[in-house]
């Protein structure tokens, strides 16, 4: 005869006591290593929140990160700029004569 478990799941899909047990799990971890629990009410007590800087100050700091962004992206796709030049330069130049020998040779 087959034994058949049920569990009672949350909405989250987890079972309630599993959750609770990965939590104090978790607590008594960080107990045996002499760390306090976390409490998200410290931690965003002590982040600084943009509020607190002026809109200028954001600004210039985006500026900064996005030229600083920029210059990099440069420094990677320098190598192929040269090339990217090279080709643009040659279809311009040997589009007439592809245009001609598609009228001569009739699409084929």
């Amino acid at each position: 005869m087959e034994e058949v478990t049920q569990f009672a799941v949350s909405q989250s899909g987890v079972h309630p006591l599993a959750a609770a047990g990965t939590q104090m799990a978790r607590h008594f971890n960080l107990m045996s290593k002499g760390l306090p629990p976390f409490d998200p009410a410290w931690f965003h007590a002590t982040i600084s929140t943009s509020e607190e800087m002026s809109p200028q100050v954001l600004s210039t700091a985006f500026l900064v990160l996005c030229t600083l962004l920029l210059y990099q992206l440069a420094l990677i796709f320098a190598p192929f700029f040269t090339p990217i030049l090279w080709a643009l330069i040659l279809a311009r130049l040997f589009y007439p004569l592809y245009q001609y020998l598609l009228r001569v040779l009739r699409g084929q």
